[in-house]
């Protein structure tokens, strides 16, 4: 049985309630709108999206907030927008109402990216998720509801591998010889026994 619920109330509430009981632990004002709200339970966090002003950072701990990202606006009319946390709680991400996914470092408040989807329709629906150790982030616009919509995808860029020394390049060179060296020999030793693989098996396979 979960010791308490943790919930937010459009348009401003958040309520902590008890999981036994389902009575009101407590209740109190954001102090903003709410259109959506993420929590990073690990740090002990959570982000409401004011569709008015931006995503603003709160800790569980006190109800007090820490820290505001600034998302501008292009349209008079606001809309609830999704925001979550990525980059393992590194991060904030929200939408917007001009075709834009913000990206803003969860400290500092710095903006760390602005992604485009090409277009200036609403960006409504932004998530994120770990795919084998890297940080993705799909959104998608908000038009009309008989439209067909894209799902745009985004990862974290990887740095390139770079060589520590000259006797590391060295290294790898002489590495790569050997291979080069044992696949001619096998090619030449082994040719007829090669030529008679069918050809699926010598091929690349496309995953």
């Amino acid at each position: 049985m979960l010791a308490c619920v943790h919930c937010i109330v459009a348009p401003t509430s958040y309520y902590t309630i008890r999981g036994k009981t389902g009575e009101t632990a407590s209740a109190w004002s954001v102090g903003a709108q709410i259109g959506d709200a993420a929590f990073y339970w690990k740090d002990g966090v959570f982000c409401v999206d004011d569709p008015q002003s931006g995503p603003a950072l709160f800790r569980l701990s006190d109800q007090v907030k820490s820290k505001m990202y600034h998302v501008d606006r292009e349209r008079t009319s606001g809309r609830p927008r999704k925001v979550c946390f990525g980059e393992q709680g590194t991060t904030v991400i929200c939408g917007s109402d001009h075709g834009c996914v913000y990206v803003f470092d969860i400290r500092s408040g710095e903006r760390l990216a602005t992604l485009s989807v090409g277009s200036t329709e609403w960006v409504q629906v932004v998530t994120t998720a770990e795919v084998d150790d890297i940080s993705v982030i799909f959104a998608a616009q908000t038009r009309a509801m008989d439209c067909s919509e894209d799902i745009f995808v985004w990862k974290q860029a990887q740095p390139a591998v770079k060589m520590s020394s000259q006797g590391d390049s060295i290294a790898w060179a002489v590495k790569a010889l050997v291979v080069l060296g044992c696949l001619a020999f096998i090619y030449q030793n082994l040719e007829p026994v090669v030529s008679a693989l069918p050809i699926m098996q010598l091929g690349a396979r496309r995953h």
